[in-house]
């Protein structure tokens, strides 16, 4: 789920709203929030705001009014931030989920006013993360119109997705105002059940999706015991051989190979 919120601080409950609203199994539900308006060290609306079994990881803007994203997830998963270099056109979040094949969500926020160093910093942004990572999911608020296909931007914009393998999936509004400008890129993995629904509190529609992340394969561990022939009792092991001779067939394998063992590995 990518919700644009505007500003979480001036209303103390919009993730529990959004939570009542979402079709998810409350188990496996992620949300990353844009634009929180989050204060550095400021932790008291969003404690306020998140509902009950639910964790977050935050990146509030380091000065200034506006931006601040937040990734919030059920306490069950197992997700840690990611450091990276941060880009001075845009805001991001970077997390990775444990469990399931190597994977990195990415949430971003692009201020809307003009940048001219956005598709570089992107471009070596990208370069970065899907060296190292299978699947990249990538989300957020890019005020990029990409309804409009001839624009420049957005054409460079999704140049720079196509060159890295990344896929964008939206093609509906997510603005009021009609246009394209949240987005969910993906390489190696592939969302489906994309929607978007109303949020009150934003002029921004909240985007919702499923996407399927695989469990790595792994050889199973074997506990193997063994006994070190070498240290075997000679003198015991023919006591047991002789009290336990009615139960082997004269000629069994396994009557054999102990005998065999008696002799080649005499007790010193």
């Amino acid at each position: 789920m990518d919700p644009n919120l505007h500003s979480s601080t001036s209303d103390l409950s919009p993730t529990k709203h959004l939570s009542s609203r979402t079709s998810f199994r409350i188990q496996n539900l992620t949300l990353c929030l844009t634009e929180t308006w989050q204060q550095p060290d400021d932790y008291l609306h969003l404690n306020q705001a998140i509902p009950p079994e639910f964790v977050y990881i935050c990146k509030p803007r380091a000065s200034g009014r506006g931006g601040g994203l937040v990734l919030l997830y059920h306490e069950n998963l197992k997700i840690s931030s990611v450091s990276v270099t941060e880009p001075s056109s845009f805001e991001i979040l970077t997390a990775q989920p444990y469990g399931c094949t190597p994977t990195l969500i990415v949430s971003i926020y692009r201020p809307p006013k003009p940048s001219t160093v956005f598709i570089s910093e992107f471009t070596a942004f990208l370069s970065d993360l899907c060296s190292m990572f299978p699947n990249v999911i990538l989300m957020g608020d890019f005020n990029i119109h990409l309804d409009k296909h001839t624009d420049t931007f957005t054409k460079d914009f999704i140049s720079v997705l196509d060159s890295f393998g990344l896929t964008q999936y939206i093609d509906f509004p997510t603005h009021n105002k009609g246009h394209i400008l949240d987005l969910v890129c993906c390489s190696g993995a592939t969302p489906y059940n994309l929607k978007s629904t109303e949020l009150p509190i934003s002029d921004h529609k909240t985007v919702l999706f499923d996407i399927y992340l695989p469990l790595p394969k792994c050889n199973l561990k074997r506990t193997i015991s063994f006994h070190n022939l070498k240290n075997i009792n000679q003198v015991e092991l023919n006591r047991l051989i002789s009290n336990s001779s009615s139960y082997f067939p004269p000629h069994s394998a396994l009557l054999t190979w102990l005998i065999t063992a008696m002799t080649v590995y005499p007790t010193h």
